[in-house]
Order: structure tokens, then C-alpha cells, then sequence
């Protein structure tokens, strides 16, 4: 009886552990964007096509489904999105790197900021920006930086209700049944 016991508080004290989320898994996809490169396609009439490629991995044990990059070149002046565009990549595969470009045609004589989103599905779960200076120089040189291009993930999981403190509550009770049970 001793033994079984034993073995349901066990199985109930683990239970709680991975409810309350002391113990999680990593389950899914996990989009990194490693790199984006941003190319000068054409140029005409004040106008100038920028062809954007960011390289992204999937760093998840399960294949990403349905992705869709969106890209935003937002003149840094007035912050006004100039133009916007997005592509379809569709799966990327566990484990994998895919790369997709994406054209954007802008005035010549401005600086942007070209922002780019990675979705899985309708959900966002990279965003990234980086800066393109195609304004005639200043009289004054203006210091802008190393240019660079900033990605971050977003937090797409939704925290899980009150799990957490009924688990803890639980297993707080199952252990002083045990130790009450043992001392007798």
C-alpha cells in the first residue's frame, strides 16, 4: 500500500511541477533572421528600387508553416511609410535556411528606415529594421552611426492562466500528506 502510494504522489508531484511550468519543452518553430541584405536594383527618374533579402533560419523542431515576409521603407524625416510590399515564402523547414527578396521602389533623395516582419500564419514573430541614406550630404556632415540591422523576436505565447500558484498550492498539500503518511 506503502509503495503505491508512493508512486501516485510521485505522478502527482511531477504533474504539478509541469503544470506550474518548472519543466517546459520547446515545441514548434523558432525563426531567426541571420542576415538581410539590401541591393540597389535599379535607379530612374528620382526613383530607386531596393531589392531586400533577409536570410531566415528555422532554429525549431517543427516546420514553419505558411510564412510571409512584409517589408516597409518609412522615410526617417516625416516617419511616413513611402511603400510597402510583402512575399509568400510558405514552409521553411526545421532546421533549414530560406531567403526571400522583396522590391520596394522609393523618391532618390531620402533616408529610410526599412522595417522588415516576419509572420508565421497571421502572427508576427520576427521584427526587424535596419537604415538606407540616399539624401544628398548635408553641408555639415550629420554623424548617422554604423549602419546596422536590428531583428528581435516577438513573444507570440500567451501566458498560461493561473496554473502556476493552483500547481504550486497542490503540491505543497501532496507533500505534507507524504511526509504525514511516512510518519506514521
Amino acid at each position: 500500500m506503502r509503495r503505491v502510494f508512493g508512486v501516485i504522489l510521485m505522478l502527482i508531484l511531477l504533474g504539478s511541477v509541469v503544470l506550474s511550468g518548472c519543466i517546459s519543452q520547446q515545441s514548434g518553430t523558432y525563426l531567426n533572421v541571420e542576415d538581410v541584405d539590401i541591393l540597389q536594383k535599379s535607379m530612374s527618374d528620382g526613383t530607386i528600387t531596393l531589392e531586400i533579402t533577409p536570410m531566415i533560419t528555422n532554429n525549431g523542431n517543427a516546420d514553419a508553416e505558411d510564412v510571409k515576409i512584409q517589408a516597409k521603407a518609412v522615410d526617417r524625416q516625416t516617419g511616413l511609410t513611402m511603400n510597402r510590399n510583402e512575399v509568400e515564402m510558405g514552409i521553411i523547414e526545421k532546421g533549414t535556411t530560406a531567403q526571400e527578396s522583396i522590391t520596394l521602389t522609393v523618391p532618390n533623395d531620402k533616408d529610410y528606415t526599412i522595417e522588415i516582419f516576419i509572420f508565421e500564419g497571421e502572427k508576427v514573430v520576427v521584427k526587424g529594421w535596419g537604415r538606407v541614406n540616399l539624401a544628398p550630404e548635408p553641408e555639415t556632415p550629420t554623424p548617422y552611426g554604423e549602419p546596422e540591422f536590428v531583428t528581435y523576436r516577438v513573444d507570440t505565447t500567451p501566458p498560461t492562466p493561473g496554473f502556476m500558484g493552483i500547481s504550486a498550492i497542490v503540491g505543497l498539500v501532496v507533500a505534507a500528506l507524504y511526509m504525514v503518511q511516512k510518519r506514521r
